[in-house]
């Protein structure tokens, strides 16, 4: 697993900020600021066995700005904070072209199908 989790990728953009600061530079963006827990939660080494939901867009936009991320980046440390393989070095992901620009009802269904088949290679 190559690249950083979201504890590093808080790490390499803190540049000497607080949470707090960084919170503030998402908000003043118009961009909706998930509670300060939250973003606590993903900064702190001590919280990465306990995730156990997927931040919303929201959050995840949220996180970008704040720290001066690319969304991209903040996306696959996500990832990667919670044990998946992903980045570019990984030819096993399933990439769907087109999937961002579906309509609420289709991407519904591809995550229906996607905890589907989670589900069948658990069990």
């Amino acid at each position: 697993m190559k690249g950083p989790t979201m504890v590093e990728l808080f790490e390499r953009h803190k540049r000497n900020r607080s949470i707090r600061q960084m919170m503030k530079v998402a908000s003043e963006g118009g961009y909706w600021i998930p509670v300060e827990a939250s973003w606590r939660q993903w900064a702190n080494p001590n919280f990465e066995a306990e995730r156990t939901t997927f931040p919303s867009p929201d959050t995840i936009r949220a996180f970008a700005v704040g720290m001066g991320a690319t969304e991209t980046e903040v996306l696959m440390a996500i990832g990667r904070s919670l044990g998946l393989d992903v980045g570019p070095e990984n030819d096993t992901d399933l990439i769907l072209p087109g999937a961002g620009v579906l309509g609420a009802a289709e991407k519904n269904m591809l995550a229906t199908m996607a905890a589907f088949l989670v589900s069948k290679m658990e069990g």
